[in-house]
């Protein structure tokens, strides 16, 4: 007598991040909170120029405040040969640092659309650094950490959007393209050492 065979089960999916919020984590990392972006990205490894999707979304990325790098109109950007909107291998994850906000810079203000031409708000701009979490899109495995000083001038720092400017409580120095990009040169251009 043969024993009869049960047909193997088949292995779940692996699961994925629903929000941005999943994939990078709240301001304390804790690995075992962060979902893959993309389990069907391709893998961070080999050499060669890796794509980057960038989110600045701030302390909670909260989505309705929240941005990829190529939706964005203020700094930081990355380069447009690491850019990738669907399959990017890695994605980094910009937090304000907010022990580390400091005295205000100057203040926006903003005249109201067909007013009398006096201004009707203003956004106070303070120095800041920001935190940055680089993981792997396919797996969320942690890839880097840093932080950045705010860099760019205070003025170009100020909120560009009319809805921005309307819901600004006040804004932060932004960091550079420049500092951004050279921080994350080794990591999108270099051999990964797998």
């Amino acid at each position: 007598m043969t024993a009869s065979r049960s047909p193997s089960p088949s292995p779940s999916p692996t699961p994925s991040a629903d929000s941005i919020a999943q994939a990078c984590g709240d301001t304390r990392f804790d690995a075992d909170d962060v979902l893959p972006w993309n389990p069907a990205a391709p893998a961070y490894t080999g050499g060669g120029t890796h794509t980057v999707t960038l989110f600045k979304g701030g302390p909670d990325f909260d989505e309705s405040d929240t941005e990829s790098d190529a939706e964005a109109d203020d700094e930081p950007k990355l380069p447009d040969k690491w850019a990738s909107s669907s399959d990017p291998e890695l994605i980094v994850c910009e937090f304000l640092a907010k022990e580390s906000v400091g005295g205000q810079l100057i203040t926006c203000e903003y005249e109201e659309l067909g007013g009398d031409g006096s201004v009707s708000t203003r956004v106070p701009v303070y120095s800041a650094a920001y935190s940055y979490r680089v993981l792997e899109a396919r797996t969320g495995r942690l890839v880097d950490t840093f932080n950045l000083s705010g860099s760019v001038s205070a003025w170009d720092s100020c909120p560009v959007e009319q809805g921005d400017i309307a819901s600004s409580d006040a804004a932060y120095q932004h960091v550079s393209s420049r500092d951004l990009t050279k921080r994350l040169r080794s990591l999108a251009e270099g051999p990964t050492g797998d």
